[in-house]
C-alpha cells in the first residue's frame, strides 16, 4: 500500500489525490482498457516530468538552496546539480 500512495503522490501533478489514482492493477490500468499515458513511454522519458516536479518542489522549499534540496532529498548535491541542468529546472525557477 505505501508504494501506491507513492506513485500516485510522484505521478499527481495537484495537491488531490483521487480514489482512481490508488486503484491500479499490475498491468497499470485505471480502469478496464484505459492505460496510463506515461506506461508508453521510454523509462527515462516517463520518469523525467516527476522528477522534475520532486527537484523543482525541494528547491522551493528550502528557497532555491541546493545544498539543502539535495539534503532533503538524500542525494549528492553534485548528482542534484546535474539533474538541474539535464532537466532545466533551474531556468524554469529563475
Amino acid at each position: 500500500m505505501d508504494n501506491v500512495v507513492a506513485r500516485a503522490v510522484v505521478l499527481n501533478q495537484s495537491d488531490t489525490i483521487e480514489p482512481d489514482m490508488l486503484s491500479l492493477d499490475a498491468m497499470g490500468r485505471t480502469s478496464p482498457g484505459k492505460r496510463l499515458p506515461y506506461l508508453s513511454l521510454p523509462y527515462h522519458e516517463s520518469m523525467e516530468e516527476p522528477s522534475r516536479y520532486i527537484i523543482e518542489q525541494a528547491l522551493e522549499e528550502v528557497e532555491g538552496n541546493q545544498t539543502k534540496a539535495a539534503y532533503r532529498l538524500k542525494l549528492q548535491r553534485t548528482y542534484l546539480a546535474r539533474l538541474i541542468k539535464q532537466q532545466k529546472v533551474k531556468e524554469e525557477l529563475d
